[in-house]
């Protein structure tokens, strides 16, 4: 028993140095995005993806780790699971790591809403500047031609 709970604190404490590493891929691609570097944040995106697999396998195993500890394990926490072990040398630094696990993901994902968020705004001005390059100033085919508008993004005006 105490086996499984020292391997679910090695487990949760992966995921977190995981996250971690999340978190800095999110600021290099950011990065790579304010600096116009696309071939570095392509690279960014595959490491990722490679990221996600690791966290994948991870949570599989976690979660095998939790079916092994507890009877119901698609309902219990964490707090119970160490309530059922009192005397569990691990249940300090699980507690702890639970902490930080719990932090870090939430903060990766607002950081993550944030950058799709930079991406969006930053295709919208892209699409706003080029705009008026793709609608024709003549009239075309019985259609009336487009008024010319600068776009803000050309005018220096963000």
């Amino acid at each position: 028993m105490t086996d499984d709970l020292s391997e679910l604190a090695a487990v949760i404490g992966e995921e977190v140095s995981l996250g971690r590493e999340l978190l800095d891929n999110l600021a290099a691609q950011r990065e790579a995005i304010f600096g116009w570097q696309i071939s570095d944040l392509i690279e960014r995106i595959e490491s990722r993806e490679s990221l996600f697999s690791s966290l994948a396998g991870l949570e599989r195993r976690r979660k095998r780790l939790v079916g092994q500890l507890a009877e119901d394990a698609a309902d219990i926490t964490l707090r119970e699971i160490l309530a059922d072990n009192p005397s569990a040398k691990d249940a300090t630094a699980l507690e702890r790591l639970q902490k930080d696990a719990r932090r870090l993901y939430t903060k990766l994902q607002t950081e993550e809403k944030s950058l799709l968020q930079l991406m969006e705004n930053l295709l919208d001005h892209i699409h706003e500047a080029l705009s008026p390059l793709s609608q024709p100033q003549v009239a075309l085919y019985g259609r009336p031609a487009a008024a010319r508008v600068s776009s803000g993004l050309i005018q220096g005006k963000i």
